[in-house]
Parts: structure tokens; sequence; C-alpha cells
């Protein structure tokens, strides 16, 4: 014998009245043979060591690996910090049962997890039962919440796939605007970028004509300038306009040297042509909007 525990051994094992009847079984002895324990060690890699059989409370304790079958025994390497003097294994399996008549066979078996306790007894959870139609009665509610679980969480995936299949083709609607789109304002880009150079000639050519036009209207008076710039190119060219005809009409000089008219004795006259036309320009020096301009921008 080695250095390893003895997990669980070879041998007939009578369980109380109360598990058959859970399990739906008829009270005859459970028969754990060499075959069975076999297997069990080929197939298990290794398993946790608890200190309760109950599923609420997982107290893990240590860990059991290396399994073997030697001397009709099946052992293992256990490692744990707690205390095992006076203590065995107690195995919880998953396995089927063969009905032999007066015996039930244990057979295609797995070893769930090893129990430390100080009463080591096999813990069966019994799945089925082969040369019978029964099954036991833990096993039918265990299976039926399984299924009402299952049915519950692929109604619940196929409702996060309806809604994603409905986003993903909100998405690609989406998508196809966005492209539309992005495609538009690269055409609004390139027109803008073949009117830039029209819109610059244009600009240039106002400002010229805006220039001409404030040079007709007040001459050298650069603050009468100042104050039309922002006028219109309608109300420079009534103001260039009418500027002209005065002088035309009463002889202005480029230099505006006229003035007022004295008569024979020096005493000054009524005002002619040429002081209507500077009460008129000073009215625009002072802000004033003569009738005019207000005749003119009413057009």
């Amino acid at each position: 014998m080695t250095d390893k525990k003895i997990i669980f051994s070879t041998g007939e094992i009578t369980y109380d009245k109360e598990w058959y009847t859970k399990q739906g079984l008829d009270v005859k002895p459970v028969v754990y043979n060499e075959s069975f324990l076999k297997e069990i060690a080929s197939n298990t890699v290794g398993s946790s060591l608890e200190l309760s059989h109950g599923n609420t409370t997982k107290d893990v304790v240590g860990h059991i690996n290396d399994y073997d079958f030697i001397d009709d025994n099946l052992v293992a390497n256990v490692s744990t910090n707690a205390e095992t003097e006076g203590m065995g294994f107690s195995p919880e399996f998953s396995v089927r049962f063969k009905d032999k008549g007066d015996k039930y066979e244990a057979f295609d078996g797995e070893l769930l997890k090893v129990i430390l306790t100080d009463k080591p007894r096999s813990h069966i959870l019994c799945n089925s039962v082969e040369g019978g139609s029964n099954m036991s009665e833990e096993l039918i509610k265990t299976l039926n919440k399984q299924i009402k679980d299952l049915n519950r969480q692929i109604a619940v995936l196929e409702n996060k796939n309806e809604t994603n299949e409905a986003k993903l083709k909100e998405y690609d609607s989406l998508k196809e605007q966005i492209t539309n789109l992005e495609k538009e304002n690269n055409d609004y880009k390139i027109q803008i970028d073949g009117l830039k150079p029209k819109a610059e000639a244009y600009t240039k050519i106002e400002a010229d004509m805006k220039s001409e036009l404030l040079d007709k209207a007040f001459g050298e008076d650069e603050e009468a300038k100042k104050a039309w710039q922002d006028a219109s190119m309608e109300q420079l060219e009534s103001l260039a306009k009418h500027r002209e005809i005065t002088r035309e009409a009463n002889g202005i000089g480029a230099n505006n040297a006229e003035g007022f008219d004295e008569g024979d004795d020096g005493e000054e006259t009524e005002p002619n042509k040429a002081d209507e036309a500077l009460n008129f320009y000073k009215k625009l020096h002072n802000g004033e909007e003569p009738e005019f301009l207000k005749t003119q921008g009413g057009q």
C-alpha cells in the first residue's frame, strides 16, 4: 500500500429505507464492484474535499488527486490542513444502476466530490435504473426544474436576439444615411471650393466699386466716407449721382471754391444752388438723412 488514502472500497451497501423511497427504488443492496471503481479512478483527475454533503454549504478544506484502484480500494493523494484523525471519506457519486433482481449494481459513474466526515459512507445521486422504467422522484424534480430554467433562459436569449437584430437593422439604416450625407457634404465642399475664386473676385470688384462711389459722393471728405462705409451700393450710387447733378447745375468746381454770392454793396444775398449743395452735404455729415435719400431708399 502507498501513502495514498483509501477513499472508497468495493462491496455492498444497503441504505436507509427513506433513501430508497426518495429515489423510487425497492429496498435492496447496492453493489460497488471492481469495474465501477476502476472506471472512477480512470476518469477522475481531481476533486474537492469538503465538510458537508449539503448543496447550500460548500466549505472546501482541501483537494484530492492522482486517483488509483489498488487492492479493491479507490485511493488517492489527499491535500488538506484539516484534522483527519478519526475521520473518513464519503464520496458523492452520480451513477446509474443495473437491476440484478436481488440487488442494484452501480455503473457508468462519476465522482462529484468527497466529504470529510466521522461517519463515512457513499452519497448517491441515482440517475436511472437499467432494466426498469422508474426514475427517482428527486431526479425527476431536478430534471423538471432544469428544463424550466433552460426554457426561461432560451426565451430571454431569443428576446435579446430579436432586439439585437432590430438594432442591427436600425444601425444599418443609420449607417447608410450617414454615408449618403457624407457624400452629399463632400459634393457641397467641391462646389464651394469651385465658387471661392469667383466669390473672392466679386468681393474685390464690389469693394473697388464702393470705394469709387464713395469718392464720387464725398470727394476728399474722409469722415463722410467712413460714416457711409456700410451703406448699400444703391444708396451710394444715389449720393454720387445727386452730387454730380448738383455740381453741374451750379457750376461747383472740383475744389468746392464757390460759396455765397455777394451783392454790389458787399452784403450777403439769398443762397444760390451751390449753397443748397453745401447744405445737403452738411446734413449728411451731421448724420441726417436728406429727403432725397429717403425718396431713393423707398423706391
